[in-house]
C-alpha cells in the first residue's frame, strides 16, 4: 500500500510540473491539491485503522469477558451460599446473624415456610432453636464439593482487558477458593479414616472431632468468599446503575 501511494504522489508531482510549465494553473492545481488531500487522508487512515480496530475489538471483548466473570461469580455464590445452612444446625451453631446471612445469600426460599410457622405463633428465634435441635439429631455427614471458576479460568489470558481493581478482586477470590478446596480435600481424607478397618474408638473420636472442626471452617470460609463476591457484584450493579 505504501509503494502505491508513493507512486501516485510521484505521478501527481510530475503532472503538476507539466501544468505549471504549460500555464494552465488554477483549476488543475485545485484538482491536484485535492488529490494530495485524499491521498494524505487515506495514508493517515491506513495508519490509524489497526489501532482503532483493536480498540473496538478490545471494548467488546472486555464487555463479553466481564459478563462471563460475573455469571461465574453468581454461580459460585449459589454453590457456596447454602453450605452454612447444611453445616451450622448440625453442630447447634446456627444463630440469628448466620440465619439472616443464609436468608440473604443462599438460593433457599425461606419466605413461605417462615410465614407459615409465624402464623402458628413461632418466632424466628424458636425456629432457629428447632433447626439446631433437629440438626444435631442428624447423624449424616455433609459432603462438600470442590469449587472452581471454570469459565473465568478459561479466559485468564484476557484478564488484562478489565480494570486492575476488578482483576485483583477476582484473583483474591480464586486464591480463597483454592484454599477452600484444600480444606475440602483434608476433610475428605479425615472422613476416609473413619472407615478404616481396625480404627480404635479413641482414634475415631479424635478424627470425628477434626471433621466437625473442618466442617465449621468450610462453612465460615464459604461465607467469607460469598461476601467477597457480593462486594464485586454490588459495585458492578452500582456502576451499571450510574
Amino acid at each position: 500500500m505504501g509503494s502505491q501511494i508513493r507512486e501516485r504522489v510521484r505521478v501527481l508531482v510530475k503532472d503538476m510540473k507539466k501544468v505549471l510549465l504549460g500555464g494552465s494553473f488554477s483549476r488543475k492545481m485545485y484538482n491536484y491539491s485535492m488529490e494530495f488531500v485524499y491521498i494524505g487522508f487515506g495514508w493517515l487512515l491506513g495508519l490509524l485503522a489497526p489501532a482503532l480496530t483493536k480498540r473496538i475489538v478490545d471494548h467488546y471483548e472486555k464487555q463479553n469477558l466481564e459478563k462471563i466473570i460475573f455469571n461465574d461469580l453468581k454461580d459460585l455464590k449459589k454453590r457456596l451460599g447454602s453450605i452454612p445452612y447444611l453445616v451450622y444446625p448440625k453442630h447447634g451453631k446456627l444463630n440469628q446473624d448466620i440465619f439472616n446471612w443464609i436468608k440473604k445469600n443462599s438460593s433457599i426460599d425461606f419466605d413461605t415456610g417462615l410465614k407459615q410457622l409465624a402464623e402458628q405463633g413461632l418466632t424466628e428465634t424458636q425456629i432457629i432453636n428447632h433447626l439446631n435441635i433437629t440438626g444435631k439429631q442428624d447423624v449424616t455427614t455433609t459432603y462438600f464439593k470442590k469449587v472452581n471458576l471454570f469459565a473465568t479460568d478459561s479466559h485468564l489470558t484476557k484478564l488484562s482487558l478489565i480494570e486492575n481493581s476488578l482483576m485483583e478482586k477476582i484473583l483474591e477470590i480464586k486464591f480463597h477458593a483454592q484454599a477452600l478446596n484444600e480444606d475440602i480435600d483434608s476433610f475428605r481424607d479425615d472422613l476416609k479414616m473413619t472407615f478404616m478397618p481396625g480404627i480404635t474408638v479413641e482414634n475415631h473420636r479424635i478424627v470425628s472431632a477434626e471433621i466437625n472442626k473442618k466442617s465449621l471452617m468450610i462453612a465460615k470460609k464459604s461465607m467469607f468468599i460469598v461476601d467477597k463476591i457480593n462486594e464485586i457484584l454490588s459495585s458492578r450493579e452500582g456502576s451499571t446503575g450510574n
